[in-house]
């Protein structure tokens, strides 16, 4: 599958969008780049926006990736809000528990205004 990222600086914090389509089989090449485009900027705040992204991998194909991520891979961010569909709920839940397992503070949200009050809010 075929998918982009675009990435804004909003002053506070950084979005990164993620569109277009991600199978099982593009799931380390997504983590390379989230990890890249993160790097990219000085902040610690970021919203990764994933309310566009078709064709998901599955969530066990994406649970044993974040089980096998080294402590401190996330160190640059201190702050991370993910905005999904709520139609995937049930997987934002149980991946929001694995990464916050790997160290990364981490939450899930469905709404823009509520992750960035999140994000930003302390």
């Amino acid at each position: 599958m075929q998918y982009t990222i675009a990435e804004s600086d909003l002053g506070p914090f950084c979005v990164i969008s993620i569109e277009g389509g991600v199978g099982n089989s593009d799931i380390v090449e997504l983590h390379n780049d989230i990890i890249e485009a993160i790097d990219h900027y000085k902040h610690d705040l970021f919203l990764l926006d994933i309310r566009t992204l078709k064709g998901r991998p599955e969530l066990l194909s994406v649970m044993h990736r974040a089980s096998g991520l080294p402590r401190g891979s996330w160190d640059p961010v201190r702050k991370l809000a993910v905005l999904d569909n709520i139609g995937h709920r049930i997987d934002a839940i149980i991946a929001e528990a694995v990464m916050r397992n790997r160290g990364l503070h981490v939450k899930f949200f469905f709404d823009e205004t509520m992750a960035i009050m999140w994000l930003i809010g302390g």
